[in-house]
């Protein structure tokens, strides 16, 4: 899952600061948002993991830059009564931390909600957890699913962060469906929440930082029907629903000086 060779140019910034889009290291440059004292480091390496585990150890002492999200939630499914909630999206987090020459960090990226037919209730996401070489976990949580049924059928709650991040955030609610539809939550920093479509509720967007950082583009919820959404984002409600979208979890490695 590792991207890139090792780069030998150099980023200046707080070591616990959100990296944003610049003009070096490869399209980053650090900036420190929180007045820490500033240092230089080298990138070590990129890693970009969309589904299951694995592990990593330091090469070289380091600081880690990671950013987490669970999967999002699929929507409720209904053919007979035509209404259904969306699903939530994944919540996503931020930490920086510290690795000494040969410790490890394991992780876990969860899965997308699978998709629902015939009728009934979605999937909840998998959540993403990321393990510390301290062993304190870190999880995203994943979206929880839509309903189906009812006169208004809700749609699932966005996921939620545990565990001692820098920055938390919770993913987007599931709009519900029925004569009160609803579309996606769309969480500050995060994603759109998807649109509402007949008597089906649209997917909750994941949650993100763009409100703080110019980083990945968090997902985006699925429209009600029969709508996909992007990234972490949950799935629409429909009289069948799609899968939610997959989790994700970004380490950039630095060497400091």
């Amino acid at each position: 899952h590792r991207r890139g060779p090792r780069s030998r140019r150099r980023v200046r910034g707080g070591v616990g600061g959100l990296l944003m889009r610049g003009q070096t290291l490869r399209g980053w440059i650090a900036q420190g948002l929180d007045g820490r004292r500033r240092v230089s480091a080298d990138l070590v390496s990129t890693i970009d993991v969309g589904a299951g585990a694995g592990s990593y150890s330091a090469p070289v002492d380091c600081v880690v830059i990671a950013r987490a999200w669970g999967g999002g939630g699929s929507g409720g499914a209904d053919s007979t009564l035509l209404r259904a909630g969306g699903g939530g999206g994944g919540a996503a987090g931020y930490r920086s931390f510290r690795m000494a020459s040969g410790q490890w960090i394991s992780w876990n990226v969860g899965v997308g909600g699978a998709s629902r037919a015939p009728d009934g209730t979605g999937n909840a996401g998998a959540d993403t957890a990321l393990v510390l070489p301290s062993g304190v976990v870190l999880t995203a949580g994943g979206g929880a699913p839509g309903t189906n049924g009812g006169a208004n059928p809700i749609g699932g709650a966005g996921g939620q962060p545990t565990g001692p991040w820098d920055i938390p955030r919770i993913g987007g609610a599931g709009g519900q469906g029925g004569p009160a539809t609803g579309a996606g939550g769309s969480p500050s920093g995060g994603g759109s929440g998807g649109a509402v479509s007949a008597s089906y509720g649209g997917g909750g967007g994941a949650a993100g930082f763009v409100d703080l950082h110019a980083g990945p583009q968090p997902g985006n919820g699925g429209p009600g029907g029969t709508g996909s959404p992007t990234g972490s984002g949950g799935s629409g409600g429909g009289n069948s629903s799609q899968p939610g979208g997959p989790g994700r979890l970004i380490l950039l490695i630095l060497r400091t000086n």
